[in-house]
């Protein structure tokens, strides 16, 4: 998700899945976050635990192109990224 103006990548990515996706991001929980290089572009990554994920929030992901992830199978996003430890919040573009 691009970061919306005025903004942090926090915000942007939470107000997307709330008015984008459709749903409740109060029962989200900010597990981590870490800074990483796709393709020569830093993006925010944002690990979100406890929500009630049921088929009506696995359709609204589905529509979207988005898939719910095992923290257990995390590893294999990494594989194709570069993952910094700090996270700066300039010069983001997703």
């Amino acid at each position: 998700m691009p970061v919306r103006a005025g903004h942090s990548p926090l915000a942007s990515v939470l107000w997307g899945l709330r008015y984008t996706i459709g749903i409740d991001v109060d029962q989200l929980r900010l597990y981590d976050s870490i800074m990483a290089e796709l393709d020569d572009e830093k993006v925010a990554v944002f690990v979100f635990d406890h929500l009630a994920v049921d088929g009506q929030v696995r359709a609204k992901f589905d529509r979207q192109g988005l898939e719910f992830v095992l923290a257990s199978e995390l590893h294999e996003l990494f594989t194709s990224v570069r993952v910094s430890e700090t996270m700066p919040f300039t010069n983001l573009s997703k």
